[in-house]
């Protein structure tokens, strides 16, 4: 039973940030081979949203930017995407 008026984070919550979640599905985008698979925004907008974040093709857009800004992923180009840093 909870107290009313206190909020308790959701306890299936896998990702604290858009950041760690983009780059765990970044990380985890590989071939059978081992190899990374470019993804781009609109990929991975559903895959961010079934992981209970509340985002649109340009929110992740803005933090791959970020992230590859940041030497986390590494861009491809408009069209192939962004990819985990090897």
């Amino acid at each position: 039973m909870s107290t009313p008026g206190v909020h308790k984070p959701p306890s299936n919550a896998r990702y604290q940030s858009l950041r760690e979640a983009l780059r765990t599905l970044l990380h985890s985008s590989r071939t059978a081979a081992g190899a990374p698979i470019p993804r781009t925004a609109s990929e991975l907008t559903p895959l961010v949203e079934a992981e209970g974040f509340v985002v649109g093709p340009r929110d992740v857009e803005a933090m791959l930017r970020d992230l590859a800004e940041s030497g986390e992923v590494i861009a491809i180009d408009e069209n192939a995407g962004y990819r985990c840093v090897a």
